[in-house]
């Protein structure tokens, strides 16, 4: 199976014509340039807004559906949650029922020491803050707005969350210095769910090398998270009670060889049919896998288990797929294109239906006119009328590196320009003329 995943490549649509365009109701015709710094996660908000998580202090960073700083979020759109003393740093963000933003992390306490080193950081551990819609922080959450978990054996960190029906939020990344993957669960006002495995704490070294949970799907029925080493390899697992479910993969966990160049599952998401949807590159290919109820790859999804994006010629596709689930079981996808002539990059979105095959031509979005020349998308969340909003690190010559957004929409099946369809009309009717005269022509010589 995983011969035929290799195999995989980037087929031409199977619809004609483009999935998406720039959603030109979107800031500067589907761009926005943030002042929120690194941007490391995106979630949709109620009203057609996103947030996103700001890698300083833990920070969320707020935008209107019109791609605009939402004034009424923090200052200018932006929050962030300040300790003295204390490193912080925000990886992922999710909106609750309420409105309320939590944006999972890690902190690390700044040790006062002698010298050659002033100051040294103490072991790193899991830590959530919540902001209320406003993007004042949540007192009532945890100890004073913050939730900090730390873990036995070394440093910790989360890079992915999910909020569960009730309110109950998970994290997910790593532990041990990265040795472990690992999950937290907090209840809904921030402390540790005690019932949850060792008193809210999960980890384990499920692979060779530093691994870390990249991904979180509660909708399964049990919790599934996937994840990568720094080795390129992925893995997806399933808890049953406070451990592996023995019945998923092989002996619990699904491995998913790959090489030092390759980027796993850094997104995850349930698909149609119980799915398991996986975004990265696997085994050379970019795409998104699918994954079946037994955690075993799914090779009636796309080619072979995997939907193969697709890229423009002359181009080569770069850095991690981002993916959002969509209605109805499809997956919009998000990647960096790089044009290796130009020596300039930009996003690329594609959208592939419930079976992993591609709605159309990808949609794609750059920031050249901005003076930004590379991308690098970090998330991607999904819009009310099955476009995507994605949230991307990007760098240039002539500016600083810093966060930016972009926003596709559907492209409308009838949008040819006006030229074209007259074009499209005059050929129809010529086509049915001749049509005509070949059936006058064959009447005569039947009478004959």
């Amino acid at each position: 199976m995983l011969a035929a995943v290799a195999a995989a490549s980037s087929a031409s649509a199977a619809w004609a014509g483009h999935a998406y365009v720039p959603d030109d109701r979107f800031a500067d015709a589907g761009r926005a340039l943030t002042d929120f710094g690194y941007v490391s996660g995106l979630a949709a908000r109620p009203g057609g807004g996103v947030v996103a998580a700001r890698a300083k202090h833990l920070g969320a960073g707020a935008l209107t559906a019109a791609g605009a700083p939402d004034a009424g979020f923090g200052t200018a759109g932006a929050a962030e949650f300040d300790l003295p003393r204390v490193e912080e740093h925000g990886a992922a963000v999710a909106v609750d029922d309420r409105g309320r933003v939590v944006v999972a992390g890690s902190v690390a306490p700044v040790v006062p020491h002698t010298h050659p080193a002033p100051e040294v950081h103490a072991a790193s551990s899991m830590a959530a803050v919540r902001y209320l819609s406003d993007g004042a922080v949540d007192t009532s959450f945890g100890s004073g707005g913050i939730a900090v978990m730390a873990f036995d054996g070394g440093a910790a960190a989360a890079r992915s969350i999910a909020i569960l029906d009730g309110g109950a939020i998970v994290l997910g990344g790593y532990a041990a210095d990265g040795r472990a993957a690992a999950l937290a669960r907090l209840q809904a006002d921030g402390r540790p769910d005690e019932g949850f495995s060792d008193d809210g704490r999960y980890w384990r070294d499920l692979l060779p090398g530093l691994e870390s949970v990249r991904g979180l799907v509660p909708e399964l029925g049990r919790l599934t998270f996937a994840g990568t080493t720094n080795g390129g390899q992925s893995f997806a697992a399933r808890l049953a009670g406070d451990d592996l479910d023995p019945s998923y993969g092989r002996r619990g966990i699904l491995e998913l060889p790959g090489g030092p160049v390759d980027t796993a599952a850094l997104s995850a998401a349930a698909g149609a049919n119980g799915r398991l949807l996986l975004a990265g590159r696997f085994a050379g290919v970019r795409g998104v896998l699918a994954v079946d109820r037994g955690g075993r790859i799914d090779g009636t999804y796309g080619s072979g288990g995997i939907a193969a994006v697709t890229w423009a010629a002359g181009a080569r596709p770069l850095n991690a797929v981002q993916m959002a689930p969509l209605p109805g079981g499809d997956a919009a996808v998000v990647w960096e294109e790089f044009d290796p002539l130009a020596r300039r990059s930009q996003l690329a979105f594609e959208r592939f239906d419930a079976g992993g095959r591609s709605r159309g031509e990808p949609g794609r979005i750059a920031f050249w006119s901005a003076g930004l020349t590379t991308a690098m998308p970090t998330g991607l969340a999904p819009t009310a009328d099955g476009g995507a909003t994605a949230a991307a690190w990007a760098t240039g010559h002539a500016e600083d590196a810093r966060g930016v957004l972009a926003r596709v929409a559907p492209a409308a099946p009838h949008a040819a320009p006006a030229a074209v369809r007259r074009a499209c009309r005059r050929t129809s009717a010529g086509h049915r003329a001749r049509h005509r005269a070949r059936a006058r022509t064959a009447h005569r010589c039947r009478r004959r």
